[in-house]
């Protein structure tokens, strides 16, 4: 119990949801994809809880498009969990989201998740698998048969990142699943208010540091195209997940 509550003292979780979600549109035209139905409730609110069952007390989402739908559907509470928002006035891209929110964080790691996307992982061995690697960055990466819907991640056997493809023709491989846990002082000498890709922008720099990949062996959804968003009602209801709706 000590080291759960030493890990929320270190760690802000903070939820992209500002995305445009222009490839959902076709089957979801009213509102952003956070907010997309899943078994009745928003997709959102599944992120929150995986949140209030780590233990943490506090969230911060960045939010951008039809952030008004977001802030009056979700508030500022979801169950245990106070929620603040950082708003975009422009869409700056997955990391130029994040370095206006860095000013309301005051702590030493931001463990980053993507809006339209769920990964079943454990924190604890996530952020212990880091540690004893003296790492400061990490991304919790899945294998899939074909690579090409996401970014492919290549590693040494120590887990240490050595190159990233970003949505490149792959055939197999190690995928990035959208889930970071990052120092903040990574984010530092980055322009507020500039456009910025986590993917493209952020980790190829990244590379030079101690930046490591935690491998995981469940599958993880996204929702982002309506075949995936479709397959999300089926992917909750398998034994493993059926509690998180």
């Amino acid at each position: 119990m000590q080291k759960e509550f030493d890990i929320r003292q270190k760690i802000t979780p903070v939820i992209l949801a500002g995305g445009l979600g222009t490839r959902l549109r076709p089957v979801l035209s009213d509102r952003p994809k956070v907010l997309a139905p899943v078994k009745g409730k928003p997709f959102l609110s599944i992120l929150l809880e995986q949140l209030v069952g780590f233990g943490f007390n506090r969230t911060l989402l960045c939010v951008g498009y039809r952030s008004e739908q977001i802030i009056q559907s979700i508030g500022t509470r979801y169950q245990s969990l106070a929620i603040d928002y950082s708003i975009e006035s422009k869409p700056l891209g997955t990391g130029g989201a994040i370095l206006p929110a860095i000013q309301h964080i005051d702590t030493n790691y931001l463990l980053i998740l993507n809006g339209d996307s769920f990964v079943p992982f454990d924190l604890i061995s996530f952020y212990s698998f880091l540690r004893f690697r003296s790492a400061e960055g990490g991304i919790i990466v899945s294998y899939r048969k074909s690579g090409s819907a996401y970014g492919n991640v290549e590693f040494g056997k120590q887990g240490q990142i050595t190159q990233f493809r970003e949505k490149q023709s792959v055939a197999a491989g190690w995928v990035n699943t959208g889930v970071y846990l990052i120092s903040t002082d990574w984010f530092t000498g980055y322009k507020i208010g500039k456009n910025f890709s986590i993917e493209r922008d952020f980790f190829p720099a990244w590379t030079r540091k101690a930046f490591f990949a935690y491998t995981i062996s469940s599958s993880f959804i996204d929702i982002g195209t309506p075949i995936s968003y479709r397959s999300s009602e089926k992917f909750f209801s398998t034994p493993s997940l059926r509690g998180r709706l």
